[in-house]
């Protein structure tokens, strides 16, 4: 289980934080998606992919899918801020 809250200022992340209950894949997975996200700027953020945490994680096959489930927590606390 992966959880992400973000607080936006203006057009910009200004926070990001993370929850996340499972492997050391997807809590360095959670982690890293919630560093990419605290600072940037909104329209960036959206450009999160998990092909790019596999990569800089170097993540095993087996665990791709952590780094999918911390993208989509992240895509859905951008959009709850839209809310």
């Amino acid at each position: 289980m992966v959880r992400i809250q973000v607080r936006k200022s203006g057009d910009r992340i200004a926070e990001a934080r993370f929850k996340v209950f499972g492997c050391s894949a997807a809590i360095a997975s959670a982690s890293l998606v919630a560093e990419w996200l605290e600072g940037a700027a909104l329209a960036e953020a959206t450009r999160l992919t998990p092909e790019r945490v596999v990569q800089v994680l170097g993540l095993p096959a087996e665990r791709h899918h952590v780094a999918r489930m911390a993208v989509e927590a992240g895509v859905k606390a951008l959009e709850d801020t839209e809310q």
